[in-house]
Parts: C-alpha cells; sequence; structure tokens
C-alpha cells in the first residue's frame, strides 16, 4: 500500500514537470503568428526610420493595394522620394493591436497602431509626413501570411488621434 502511494506522488510529480518542460519549451521555441508579426512590425519600423526601402519592400506583399489605389511598385515609388527629402524618420509605437484571423484559405491579420511619427529632413528640420500635423496617429493595416512571413497586404488608413490617448 505504502509502496503504490509513492509510486503515485512520483507519477504526479514526473506528470507535473513533464508539464512544465513542455511549457518552457513551447514559449522559448515555438514562434506564435502573433510574436512574428510584431517582430514584422519592429523590423519595418527600423526600416522605416534609417530609410531602408530595400528592407521595407521585402515585407510589403506582392498583392498590396490601399485605398488610393497605390500598388507595391508605387509604394517603392513613394519610398524613393522620400529618401530624397528625409534624412531619416522618428517612430515611437506607444500601442500595437493584432487580430488575427482567417479571410478566403489565408490567414491575414488586422493591425492598428498608435504612433508619433516626425521626418528629419537632409537640414536636420522636423518635417510631417502626413496632411494633418499630429503628436500621435492611429495606423490600420492589413498583414497577410505568405508562407511564414507576414506582409503588408493593405494601408487601411490613418487618423490624428489625442495625444492624452
Amino acid at each position: 500500500m505504502e509502496i503504490d502511494k509513492l509510486k503515485i506522488k512520483k507519477i504526479i510529480i514526473i506528470s507535473i514537470l513533464s508539464l512544465i518542460a513542455i511549457w518552457w519549451i513551447y514559449t522559448r521555441y515555438i514562434v506564435t503568428d502573433e510574436a512574428k508579426i510584431r517582430k514584422t512590425i519592429r523590423t519595418v519600423k527600423g526600416a522605416i526610420q534609417e530609410l531602408d526601402t530595400n528592407t521595407i519592400m521585402k515585407y510589403i506583399s506582392r498583392d498590396y493595394h490601399d485605398k488610393e489605389g497605390h500598388t507595391r511598385s508605387e509604394i517603392f515609388q513613394v519610398l524613393f522620394r522620400y529618401e530624397r527629402v528625409y534624412k531619416k524618420v522618428d517612430i515611437f509605437i506607444f500601442s500595437t493591436d493584432i487580430q488575427i484571423y482567417n479571410e478566403v484559405g489565408e490567414k491575414v491579420a488586422l493591425i492598428e497602431v498608435i504612433a508619433s511619427v516626425n521626418g528629419v529632413s537632409k537640414a536636420e528640420e522636423k518635417l510631417p509626413l502626413f496632411r494633418e500635423p499630429s503628436e500621435k496617429y492611429k495606423f490600420i493595416f492589413k498583414f497577410l501570411k505568405e508562407g511564414n512571413t507576414w506582409k503588408i497586404l493593405e494601408f487601411i488608413d490613418y487618423n490624428p488621434v489625442d495625444a492624452s490617448i
């Protein structure tokens, strides 16, 4: 009887330790889609700050479009023009909201980012990048999972937001 209790205790302890090990491995080595999207956002943010058009374009979907009718190749032209005017772009992200879902058999994500964005000209002057000067903007994007990489499929909208948000 005493031996059975010891065996049960050992089985319970081994089970708990196994669950902890599985959880540790999962959190360290298995990357979720949300984590991949956040990494993409950080990479694109850094590339925008340095005006690294080639890196930015790696994260623009081949099917990119926006409400103004721009395609992927037109975005390349816009970025090229920014490179001539701006030395760098300062970006500070306050918050990021990610909603992942399936759309017609493809994984997509709706991303809302609250950020401050300012261009710094070649003459070291702050220049607004948008028509509506604001301390903070809300940007809305749609990302598409292409293979194992999340890419920007659509720039949906941006709006100035109250600086207190």
